[in-house]
């Protein structure tokens, strides 16, 4: 079975604008692919996640909760487990490192001594404004219409 990967002439550079509007849409592309590229690279270097998708959707789910001052800056370790769309096991994995790293802190709820609460670190606060910092540095202006 011959797939794309071992057939090089199946890959071919898209046909040249034919009009202003395409020629316009093919930039937008190229320039938001390199922005993406650009912040991809960041995020490999400086984000501890280990370029894995749970470990980035791990932060951002805290980070995301947090900043919006949902479940008073902490979550319910059960609440993460619920929203992330990965095993609890994998869930569980990446946080134990994040902890260990100091990016979050595990404790256990004082209101209710079944939950465990996480929250994110000043050194987690710190890279995230970082982060948007580096965003905003790559992210494409916004397109004329």
């Amino acid at each position: 079975m011959r797939t794309l990967m071992t057939e090089p002439s199946s890959i071919r550079a898209p046909e040249p604008a034919t009009n202003p509007q395409e020629e316009v849409v093919f930039e937008e592309i190229a320039e938001i692919a390199a922005c993406s590229l650009a912040l991809r690279q960041w995020e490999r270097q400086h984000l501890p996640t280990e370029a894995s998708p749970v470990g980035f959707e791990l932060l951002m789910r805290l980070a995301h909760w947090s900043a919006l001052g949902q479940h008073d800056r902490k979550a319910l370790l059960k609440q993460l487990y619920l929203a992330l769309p990965y095993s609890e096991k994998g869930v569980r994995l990446h946080l134990r490192r994040l902890e260990a790293q100091g990016w979050v802190k595990v404790q256990r709820a004082s209101s209710d001594s079944r939950g465990t609460r996480v929250e994110l670190s000043e050194m987690a606060w710190k890279l995230l404004s970082d982060y948007v910092k580096e965003w905003r540095r790559h992210s494409p202006p916004a397109p004329a219409d």
